[in-house]
């Protein structure tokens, strides 16, 4: 009969062997009930940016995207829409209306508007010369999108141009902003629009709507913005899911949150000819985001920004089969497994199996040597608060090193804003790695709390400055960091 100390070992290596299959299991796992690819649907109109490669970005004014790269992304997104939505006319956008007309897709052209005098002339020039050679798919100008939302601009100002745009444009010209801007200034935007754009974005409300919510939030906002603009006709320009981000109150960003939400609102569409005037946003993933809305910010396409479908195996990642496995702690685990190898091998191996290891053992750099033979002699016993400390250390470990894996492989670094942010999670988790391990060596029964080494005091100092400096930027801007 194996003694009690070794039947508590046992167990815990049971429970991390456990830990392994479980996670492997999260992993791997086959999202059979999640919904299909939001790309297997069909949109009424999809938002469109080029900037989906890394270090490209509209705020480059000097970069233009090739037509031939513009043509190969419209040819993918002609066959899940026929419409496209986008923002301006710099960039190399100019060729989009053209390149649709070939593809029979037709446009919501934008004309971007900012707080440069100058930039906007040209924009909305080159804008009203396109409207003008492509009246025939173009279906609105919008002139503008969310400008009093960044303050760009004072309301009077925008109404200037909306006037200059509709005196010439042979289309209907619009304004978009987010639904809440809209009817706060509609007293000075309604005259001089023939058309409003309003953007419901339930995962980015003041108060964020629950994935399960979110449809029924967008029909009725979109309804209550309607009746107070009428007779003014309303479309929605943007509405959405984020596939990945943090959690904001309820509202969970993820690929199956994304497809839920996406097929829901295609199936409350009324049938033709009459279906609710929408736009998705967004068609690929826009990295440069990032640095700008966090990694939500980055993970609103229906395709990633390689081009590829999310589909259901990168659903599968949470699929609820694995959960019931042992889910997050399961894989939060099979990190400290990884993490306490080294400490569990010399300390509990040489008790369950007596023997098995020499107090030599030729090969094995010194300092293991020294440490296996100090273990076999010594052979310490954890303790069952020493073993939940490490399970607990481990736990949170492991998810502070899931969500960061996450956030860090969205970031875009090729800017300081997101190298800045990688840096400081990074040195969080660091910090997180040094704090947990010296935690689970203090509760540990069998062995006194040795002092804080050079290597912890350093990673406790880099922490404590990093999460400092994050807190203070939390104060600044907590819509858009990421918590993770």
């Amino acid at each position: 009969m194996p003694s009690a100390i070794d039947a508590r070992r046992l167990l815990a290596l049971a429970m991390l062997l456990l830990s392994v299959v479980a996670a492997w299991m999260t992993v791997r796992a086959d999202a059979g009930s999640a919904a299909p690819a939001a790309a297997a649907l069909r949109f009424p109109c999809l938002s469109y940016a080029p900037f989906r490669m890394a270090g490209t970005s509209p705020n480059d004014k000097g970069l233009i995207i090739p037509a031939d790269a513009i043509a190969r992304d419209l040819a993918q997104l002609a066959t899940v829409t026929g419409c496209v939505r986008v923002y301006g006319v710099a960039n190399g956008l100019d060729a989009v209306p053209s390149i649709a007309r070939t593809l029979g897709l037709r446009v919501w052209l934008g004309a971007w508007i900012g707080s440069d005098e100058r930039l906007n002339r040209i924009e909305l020039e080159r804008a009203l010369a396109l409207a003008a050679e492509h009246a025939d798919i173009v279906e609105r100008l919008v002139v503008g999108s969310e400008t009093l939302l960044r303050g760009e601009l004072p309301p009077a100002a925008l109404a200037g141009l909306l006037d200059a745009a509709r005196a010439r444009s042979p289309v209907p010209v619009a304004y978009a902003d987010v639904w809440e801007f809209w009817l706060r200034h509609a007293a000075t935007l309604q005259p001089h629009v023939d058309q409003a754009v309003i953007h419901i974005l339930p995962y980015w409300e003041d108060e964020p709507v629950a994935i399960g919510q979110a449809v029924d939030h967008v029909v009725a906002t979109f309804g209550r913005v309607r009746e107070r603009l009428a007779p003014l006709p309303v479309v929605i320009g943007e509405t959405g899911w984020p596939a990945a981000g943090r959690m904001r109150a309820g509202a969970r960003a993820g690929v199956r949150e994304q497809q839920r939400f996406l097929h829901e609102l295609m199936q409350r569409q009324p049938a033709a000819p009459s279906p609710l005037p929408i736009n998705i946003i967004e068609a690929y993933d826009q990295p440069w985001k990032a640095s700008l809305e966090g990694v939500a910010g980055a993970a609103w396409g229906v395709f990633d920004a390689q081009g590829r479908t999310r589909d259901a195996a990168a659903a599968g990642r949470t699929a609820p089969a694995a959960w019931l496995m042992g889910g997050a702690l399961a894989m939060a685990c099979a990190l400290w497994s990884a993490l306490w190898f080294a400490r569990w091998m010399a300390l509990l191996l040489p008790s369950l199996l007596p023997g098995l290891l020499p107090s030599s053992l030729p090969g094995l750099p010194t300092r293991m040597r020294v440490l296996t033979t100090a273990a076999t002699a010594a052979r310490p016993d954890p303790g069952w608060r020493g073993m939940l400390a490490a399970a607990c250390a481990g736990a949170t470990l492991g998810a502070l090193c899931l969500t960061q894996w996450q956030a860090l492989s969205l970031l875009a670094p090729d800017s300081w804003a997101g190298a800045s942010r990688m840096a400081v999670l990074a040195a969080s988790t660091a910090w997180a790695v040094a704090e947990a391990l010296a935690l689970a060596q203090a509760l540990d029964s069998a062995r006194p709390p040795m002092p804080a080494g050079p290597l912890l005091r350093r990673l406790r100092s880099a922490g404590l400055l990093a999460v400092t400096a994050y807190a203070l930027a939390l104060l600044a801007d907590g819509r858009y960091l990421d918590l993770a």
